[in-house]
């Protein structure tokens, strides 16, 4: 009787830790595997193999400052970069919306809402009509298609370049071995408009 009770006991005790390990081992390898979970590509146009997120990131146009370019190339590191063997990219594009230029003609190549439209069909279908991520900068949520649904999204409104980039670091990273530092001015002086000229001139042999 003891030696069954004894064996009972630890057989409970085994049940105990395989349930205990089954609620904390799939978490801990979903969050280790995540990235193997995505399906890439062995070759491409990168010089290593690629897996494309099921992310985009919509920086707002500003013709008059340069807020959005100062966005844009804040969010580079967030929307490409390799881990070990891998480049992990999503598109990361300007956003002007629908209605940005009047209807005629001539105005239509200065508008690319158009492209990012057919963009953003191809990608959601290749998403499976849903992102796992969304993020905006300084654009207006009503100016998205309804379509273009995600399952996170971060919504960045700032007029201070400085505040944006904080915003996609803490967002986008938990941690980081390196690190830049860029000085940047709000203004930069436009330069003379001035002709250059001058000549090149030689003879192929052969």
């Amino acid at each position: 009787m003891i030696k069954t009770k004894n064996s009972c006991t630890v057989l409970a005790v085994v049940l105990a830790t395989l349930m205990l390990l089954g609620a904390v081992l799939p978490a801990a390898v979903a969050e280790s595997n995540i990235k193997e979970s995505i399906k890439g590509f062995d070759k491409g146009i990168p010089w290593q193999p690629f897996k494309p997120l099921k992310k985009v990131t919509f920086v707002g146009f500003d013709k008059k400052t340069l807020i959005d370019d100062y966005s844009y190339l804040a969010s580079i590191p967030a929307s490409v970069f390799s881990d070990g063997n891998t480049i992990f990219a999503s598109p990361l594009l300007f956003f002007q919306p629908e209605n940005s230029y009047p209807d005629e003609d001539k105005y239509r190549f200065l508008n690319d809402y158009s492209g990012t439209h057919y963009l953003m069909e191809d990608w959601m279908s290749y998403c499976d009509g849903r992102l796992d991520k969304l993020t905006t900068i300084n654009v207006k949520q009503a100016d998205l298609e309804s379509t273009w649904k995600s399952r996170q999204q971060t919504v960045i409104e700032d007029d201070d370049p400085y505040k944006i980039a904080s915003e996609i670091a803490l967002d986008e990273w938990s941690y980081s071995d390196d690190a830049v530092v860029a000085v940047i001015e709000e203004e930069y002086k436009k330069p003379e408009n001035t002709r250059i000229t001058n000549s090149v001139s030689g003879r192929l042999q052969g």
